[in-house]
């Protein structure tokens, strides 16, 4: 099932690099974004960057973007570059949250449809919970490896911008932790979600209530991808 096109999601994904012991015969990536069809002052509209500073920063990150695999899917270490480079100078991925029903529906926050009346609501609806239960799960295994992230080990009494980082540092903590063969306990995993009874109640609204606008939002995104 498809979830959310488009929408903005916390999801953490930690996976393992595997190695073949057998490399399969090497295959051709045609590259679909460079440098070399541009101008410099095409570059720089587009990337915010001049050429060489882009070449400069992708040979500081390689290690960290450069694909593991020789296969023809393997996305290169320019190209997820320059897609990022993009997407910050352009904006285009300040799409809506996905939020539950206990928020006020924004235009940037999206929610479920209540008592949805038609098929392509319905399909929202089951896209919504498809794509909000990957988030659940990961926070879950985030709180249960750091207790910090949960209401069991108190609260984190510091500003949101630190709390940020904190959440940053667990989550590359925690993909270290599943690189290096470190699993999570029988019962700390039993344990994952267990704290979050208290998802659903009402939240206080940040800043104006747009609700007209937020329902405009949201139906565009079913009459776009759900019909």
């Amino acid at each position: 099932m498809p979830g959310f096109p488009g929408i903005m999601a916390a999801v953490i994904v930690a996976r393992r690099r595997h190695r073949n012991t057998q490399r399969a015969q090497e295959r051709v990536f045609r590259r679909r974004i460079s440098l070399f069809d541009l101008s410099d002052n095409d570059i720089v509209r587009r990337y915010r960057l001049p050429g060489h500073a882009i070449i400069a920063l992708l040979d500081e990150i390689k290690d960290d973007i450069e694909p593991i695999t020789q296969r023809s899917h393997a996305v290169p270490g320019i190209v997820k570059l320059l897609s990022t480079l993009q997407v910050l100078a352009s904006g285009s991925f300040q799409t809506p949250i996905a939020g539950d029903s206990g928020y006020q529906l924004q235009p940037w926050i999206v929610t479920p449809v209540r008592n949805p009346m038609t098929e392509g609501e319905a399909a929202y609806n089951r896209a919504y919970i498809w794509t909000r239960g990957i988030i659940e799960r990961i926070f879950g295994i985030l709180k249960s490896r750091f207790r910090c992230l949960d209401r069991s080990g108190g609260a984190l009494l510091y500003s949101p911008c630190k709390v940020c980082k904190v959440v940053v540092v667990c989550c590359i903590l925690h993909n270290i932790a599943i690189r290096a063969g470190v699993r999570l306990g029988e019962q700390e995993a039993e344990g994952e979600g267990d704290s979050d009874s208290d998802e659903e109640e009402p939240n206080a609204p940040l800043g104006e209530v747009r609700p007209e606008r937020g329902r405009d939002v949201r139906l565009n995104i079913i009459r776009n991808y759900f019909k």
